[in-house]
């Protein structure tokens, strides 16, 4: 079988470490926002104006606090980050941004918390993200975002709405999101978007193929194919999958195994045993 192939371990070099300017604690993040505004005529600014200032002195160590994201093998800037230098520069300007929601959909993952067995839920919302002038209230604008996160609870929507304000804020300040797209993706078709040891072994890549063998025989490469493109892990290919997901495929196989029967109209066969046993009695 082809997918046999990911089985193959890849090494991910860390590279050199790099520099990075001090963080700065958010009292001293203030000070220096009121610093930079303090010769200032902000009132005679139009929107745009505001928008342009705060693009044009956001300062480039906010993108030396970043964030390795999960799954990703590469640095992103947290929203705090965002939020430790934006917000004093909103305020100092008059500007007040939010992300309104514009619609939510929510899809079962097929996977569940391994703590409290709940459904993982992944939330989809469109979100305008709208910056008003405080000093003149017909003045503002609106972009349209995409925000979406996944829990076991109830906080799938609230993500969403944070990763909607997170996306609104870095479009429309230019805010780089951190590690080249372009050198993050051609890692991914590469196999060494994620680390080595953050991978399944091949001992378990070995196991979901022949899991899948097992319950869909002919039809295993297109199961295989359909748990790589799951919300529940949206991979290039197996043996990329995070070693803590190994059992939810598992079991997300024997669940499309046991639904594809049911749509045929199979029974379990220990429920045709227990059919027959009623009736001879």
């Amino acid at each position: 079988m082809a997918t046999k192939k990911a089985a193959a371990e890849v090494k991910v070099d860390s590279g050199a470490e790099k520099e990075t300017e001090p963080t700065l604690t958010p009292a001293e993040i203030k000070a220096a926002v009121e610093k930079i505004g303090s010769e200032i005529e902000f009132s005679g600014m139009d929107l745009w104006a505001k928008i342009n200032w705060v693009r044009a002195n956001l300062p480039a160590s906010i993108k030396n606090d970043k964030t390795v994201a999960q799954g990703g093998g590469y640095g992103v800037i947290t929203h705090s980050a965002i939020n430790q230098w934006l917000r004093p520069m909103l305020a100092m300007c008059g500007l007040i941004d939010y992300a309104s929601l514009i619609k939510l959909k929510t899809v079962d993952t097929g996977m569940a918390n391994t703590t409290t067995g709940r459904k993982v839920l992944h939330c989809r919302g469109t979100y305008d993200y709208i910056v008003h002038n405080a000093a003149d209230g017909s003045q503002n604008h609106a972009l349209r975002v995409v925000g979406w996160g996944e829990d076991g609870g109830d906080k799938g929507p609230g993500k969403a709405h944070t990763y909607a304000l997170k996306t609104g804020r870095k479009n429309l300040f230019s805010i780089a999101q951190g590690d080249a797209e372009e050198d993050r993706l051609d890692d991914l078709k590469e196999g060494i978007g994620r680390p080595a040891y953050d991978r399944i072994s091949p001992v378990q890549l070995d196991e979901i193929l022949k899991v899948s063998d097992e319950l869909f025989g002919d039809d295993s490469e297109k199961a295989l194919q359909a748990l790589c493109e799951s919300p529940a892990f949206k991979i290039h290919e197996l043996k990329v999958m995070p070693a803590a997901h190994f059992e939810n495929a598992i079991t997300l196989l024997e669940r499309w195994k046991k639904a594809k029967d049911k749509k045929a109209g199979k029974n379990d066969p220990a429920t045709d045993d227990d059919v027959a046993a009623e009736k001879a009695e």
